[in-house]
């Protein structure tokens, strides 16, 4: 689908774009809610500050997408591969994340309260300052990623990976809660 087509659709309503493949297209600021792009395949596209709440991610593979500041509230991204993606400064409240692939992602000051996370995969990815309280973390894989001043309140970290993440400092509350919680579940209390 080419961009001309793309936007009339938009203009006209269009919600379900399920499988389309884009390239080099520019949809910054556009309001994009409950938009279906599951399964579907972007590349070099850009969506910075678009309203995307409710939208359908789920199985898609996304190269390269400019999400930041993005409003994503209740967005469903589950088992979607995202590579080289920014979402910095994105809304991602109460986001299903579950089995996706994050490697790499850029998620600076995101805002990911109340999302299912479980099992994602954020390696090498960089959350500092993002917001994940009461997240579902079980399974995530936190490995080589940056993890500095993000906020982890009420959150389960039963199974999380966080070998080789960049933590706080070894005084930082943060730090030393999780430390508490990783040996409650792994049984060395």
């Amino acid at each position: 689908m080419d961009i001309s087509e793309l936007l009339e659709k938009i203009d006209q309503g269009e919600k379900d774009f399920r499988n389309t493949t884009l390239t080099g297209t520019q949809l910054a600021g556009r309001d994009l809610r409950h938009v279906n792009f599951s399964g579907a395949c972007l590349s070099n596209v850009d969506l910075g500050g678009a309203n995307l709440t409710f939208a359908k991610w789920s199985r898609a593979r996304l190269t390269r997408v400019n999400f930041r500041g993005c409003h994503l509230f209740r967005a469903d991204f589950a088992e979607s591969v995202l590579s080289q993606v920014d979402l910095s400064g994105a809304n991602l409240h109460g986001a299903d994340l579950h089995n996706a692939n994050f490697s790499g992602a850029e998620l600076r000051a995101a805002h990911l309260a109340h999302a299912n996370l479980s099992r994602a995969n954020f390696s090498r990815a960089n959350l500092q300052g993002a917001n994940l309280t009461h997240c579902q973390l079980s399974g995530t894989n936190f490995s080589g990623a940056i993890l500095v001043e993000v906020i982890l309140t009420h959150c389960s970290l039963e199974g999380a990976i966080l070998d080789g993440a960049r933590l706080p400092d070894e005084e930082s509350p943060f730090l030393i809660a999780m430390h508490r919680m990783q040996q409650m579940w792994n049984g060395r209390s």
